[in-house]
């Protein structure tokens, strides 16, 4: 029988044939190209999950990984809650590393430029990549920019967080903001456990509009 990690690692590779072949990363000649198509494919698995992105094109005009990136990996945009979500991946590559709780480095949280994306008029000494720049432009055209939150996710084993002081010292590390984990344990339970089932959306919140019009 499988593990759960055989499985996963089964779905990233069903998700990276899913690519057009000209998405050459997604189709690894050699073993050393492997690791770096499963942890795309990985950042894959979240947005196709979490916030429904069945098609392959829809999730990776949201991945911004790269030169440059400032340290994102991928962004989502939820116009239903107002919510900017940047986020951050590490795929461990074996299954000792994964389930044995191998922690996203503190450089890689360190590196995350988020307010120098989201206002860029204050920081024209930093480069950043075509996908980022084109991120810029999307939130510069934002309708009522200033009622959208900014939220990071960790798509990586992270501990430390559960305590008030390990919280308020990640949010600094972060710039402040809120941030979400995806540590090995919820990526089987959230990420892995609706594709198998088929379940694609997991929503954190349902958003119903109501007309106040008369009352």
């Amino acid at each position: 029988m499988k593990t759960k990690y055989e499985i996963l690692v089964s779905m990233l590779d069903d998700l990276c044939n899913e690519a057009p072949a000209e998405y050459r990363k997604y189709h690894p000649t050699n073993e050393a190209e492997v690791p770096k198509a499963r942890g795309l494919a990985y950042i894959h698995l979240l947005l196709k999950i979490r916030f429904g992105l069945r098609s392959f094109k829809d999730r990776e005009d949201l991945i911004t990984d790269g030169t440059n990136d400032g340290g994102i990996d991928a962004y989502y945009i939820s116009h239903a809650s107002h919510t900017i979500y940047f986020i951050q991946s590490k795929f461990r590559n074996t299954e000792q590393n994964f389930d044995g709780g191998k922690e996203i480095s503190i450089e890689d949280l360190a590196s995350m430029s988020i307010r120098e994306i989201v206002t860029p008029e204050n920081t024209d000494q930093i480069t950043f990549n075509g996908k980022i720049k084109k991120l810029q432009q999307t939130l510069s055209k934002l309708p009522n920019s200033n009622l959208y939150i900014i939220k990071v996710i960790i798509l990586a084993n992270l501990s430390g967080s559960e305590t008030k002081k390990g919280n308020a010292a990640f949010k600094r590390l972060l710039q402040g903001f809120e941030y979400e984990i995806f540590n090995y344990q919820r990526t089987y339970d959230e990420l892995l456990l609706p594709s198998i089932s088929g379940t694609c959306s997991q929503p954190g919140e349902v958003t119903i509009p109501l007309t106040l019009k008369d009352n």
